[in-house]
């Protein structure tokens, strides 16, 4: 039925737009309605309720803002619940069943909380799980390919050059038939590494599968690309010869003074670069500048 797909594409689009709003306006957007919500409750009476509608703004503060948030607003909406239905209690009552009364209403927000809290955590560690590699914890190729949309798009925004790095490991093959492969995967962990912790927290780095990486450098010409790769070439050298393992790098690197339309254009020409380092004898590097001013 067309009415739920509907329903759906409104609701993610008030998702969306509550995630863009800051944590102290969204306080003030739950908190302000759900106290006139609670003098609603009291004019109503104890036999009416609008306590449904409590659960609104605790899935909001869970979900946007955190636990703590949304603990603290489901004991609040749980209490006003319970204060507005004290008129309805009688007094005959043991002091006990009242006080269940009250936990009562306040486990049940409690428990939304705790729910959504666990259902967003699940969500956001599927999506790590979808957009890392599994050995390295890089990013994957899907991952790597939307941020140099994201940066394709920026670049040209700002007027700024962007680099793209392809990688690929030189001689892995030979350490897995003399090492064997548990120690061709540290190999590639501790390129990977290395790699990542030589680089800017503004540069996104994947590996693209096999023994293959990715680098995109944000705002970065040739010349300053030059300067990062000799520091990764070194850096990746000392960690090889530290352990004895005869690997090296082959890196194409591209740099566009103006960004093409798609991201796999981006890594092809990184990728086609690499390519030509390989088979020109390996460990070495191919620089290219794309666009008016590679003139």
């Amino acid at each position: 039925m067309p009415l739920f797909p509907s329903a759906d594409q409104r609701l993610l689009g008030l998702v969306r737009r509550l995630g863009r709003l800051s944590k102290p306006t969204l306080l003030f957007a739950t908190v302000v309605p759900t106290a006139l919500l609670g003098w609603l409750d009291l004019a109503a009476g104890p036999y009416i309720t609008f306590a449904v509608f409590y659960i609104i703004p605790v899935a909001i503060l869970t979900w946007f803002v955190g636990r703590a948030a949304g603990l603290a607003m489901a004991t609040a909406c749980g209490g006003l619940w319970f204060y507005d239905a004290i008129g309805a209690i009688p007094n005959s009552l043991p002091a006990a069943v009242v006080a269940w009364s009250a936990v009562n209403r306040v486990t049940l927000f409690i428990l939304v909380m705790w729910l959504l809290a666990a259902l967003k955590s699940s969500l956001e560690h599927h999506k790590r799980l979808a957009a890392t590699d599994e050995m390295t914890g890089l990013s994957n190729r899907r991952e790597y390919l939307a941020a140099a949309s994201r940066e394709i798009s920026r670049a040209r925004r700002n007027g700024t050059p962007l680099t793209v790095v392809y990688a690929d490991c030189d001689n892995l093959k030979q350490v897995n038939d003399r090492l064997g492969h548990s120690v061709g995967d540290r190999v590639i962990l501790e390129v990977a590494r290395t790699l990542q912790r030589h680089l800017r927290e503004s540069d996104t780095i994947a590996r693209l599968g096999g023994d293959e990486f990715a680098i995109l450098l944000p705002e970065t010409d040739e010349r300053s690309a030059q300067t990062v790769i000799r520091k990764l070439r070194e850096r990746v050298q000392e960690a090889m010869d530290k352990q004895g393992w005869p690997v090296t790098l082959s890196m194409g690197v591209a740099t566009f003074v103006e960004p093409p339309e798609a991201a796999d254009v981006l890594v092809g020409k990184a990728d086609q670069l690499q390519y030509e380092v390989k088979h020109a004898g390996k460990n070495s590097v191919r620089f290219q500048t794309i666009g008016r001013k590679a003139a």
